[in-house]
């Protein structure tokens, strides 16, 4: 007989890696962050004829947040397939003939989802509706469909970035000069330039005066990622409690049908 405690340990054990990881990108993203980890530097347009002020990056973070997201990612996936199998363990009361073809069933839709079912699959229907019941597919949990998204590119070889966005800016006295068809002072959504690794803040005619320029900034994902502009501490805690969630549901769901069948004599 395989016990519930046995069967989840991996899981359990892969979870609180995950958790430890996603802990640390907290604490790593505010400190860098909080340490004004940039210069605002100004550029003069020569086709356009007017300045670009910009913050650009002058001190790297402590810890490489790809790398960081890459484990925590990976992590919380295989998470959710080691709940499958250890509950397909416990439900057979054996090792099964197939690990390789249990999964938790995500997909590009509702039916795609059910296609990662393999017909020789030994995990228990009712565990499979109860994964299905998460809706694990894109117009269903998008939360949740975006862990796999993020685990499949990192499959691919690729981390994903990470860019720095705005989440506060003040521009303290100055005076701008226009000297052309541009406005004196234009203001924008602030936008990552990957390439520079540079945050473009605003455009202005030139400037005749003195004056400062504050921000405030998160890490964030880039627009190349899953989840473009999200701050990557806040959705990896998201995910971080949905997959609990879950975690906690399937392993009590298997209980249940242990203790619903008849004991044996």
């Amino acid at each position: 007989m395989i016990t519930i405690e046995e069967a989840f340990d991996s899981t359990s054990r892969l979870f609180i890696r995950a958790d430890q990881h996603v802990e640390q990108i907290g604490i790593d993203t505010r400190a860098f962050t909080d340490s004004d980890p940039y210069e605002i530097i100004l550029e003069h347009d020569e086709d356009r004829g007017d300045y670009v002020h910009k913050a650009r990056i002058v001190r790297a973070p402590i810890s490489d947040f790809s790398v960081l997201l890459y484990e925590a990612v990976n992590a919380f996936r295989s998470c959710l397939d080691h709940s499958i199998y250890a509950s397909t363990r416990v439900l057979l009361g054996r090792e099964p003939e197939r690990p390789d073809l249990l999964e938790f069933p995500f997909g590009r839709d509702e039916k795609d989802a059910r296609r990662k079912i393999r017909p020789k699959s030994e995990a228990d229907p009712e565990i499979i509706e109860l994964a299905m019941s998460f809706r694990p597919y894109v117009g269903g949990d998008d939360l949740l469909y975006s862990l796999d998204k993020m685990r499949n590119i990192k499959s691919h070889r690729t981390l994903i970035d990470c860019a720095l966005d705005v989440k506060g800016l003040t521009v303290i006295g100055g005076t701008f000069v226009s000297a052309g068809p541009h406005p004196a002072l234009s203001t924008f959504r602030p936008f990552w330039d990957h390439s520079k690794k540079e945050l473009v803040l605003f455009r202005s005619g030139q400037p005749v005066s003195e004056y400062n320029v504050e921000i405030s900034t998160r890490v964030v994902f880039s627009q190349a990622s899953p989840s473009p502009g999200e701050d990557i501490y806040r959705r990896l805690y998201a995910i971080m409690r949905k997959v609990q969630g879950i975690l906690v549901i399937i392993e009590a769901e298997t209980d249940r049908i242990v203790r619903s069948r008849p004991l044996a004599i």
